[in-house]
């Protein structure tokens, strides 16, 4: 068996009178917002999971890269999720 294959996905996200909006130039169809960076977040592996499945028939796991060592550039977990996939 293959391993998975893994992606990095950056989202852009931006704040404007108190609701936090993301989207990414990375996947179409990506644009969220929420209350919070956490909800925010949150909207973001939802929604990236259902466009690879509705898109792709892919079954996908999506993990905030929050690692600041492995990703020194991110200021905010919401800018880069690790989208693991199946190999085809």
């Amino acid at each position: 068996m293959r391993p998975d294959v893994a992606a990095v996905l950056k989202v852009a996200v931006r704040e404007d009178s108190g609701v936090y909006y993301a989207n990414s130039a990375d996947l179409i169809g990506l644009h969220v917002c929420g209350t919070n960076l956490e909800q925010t977040c949150l909207r973001v592996v939802k929604a990236v999971k259902a466009i690879f499945k509705h898109s792709r028939g892919m079954d996908v796991e999506v993990i905030p890269a929050t690692d600041m060592q492995t990703f020194p550039e991110i200021k905010t977990p919401c800018e880069q999720f690790v989208v693991h996939y199946p190999h085809a």
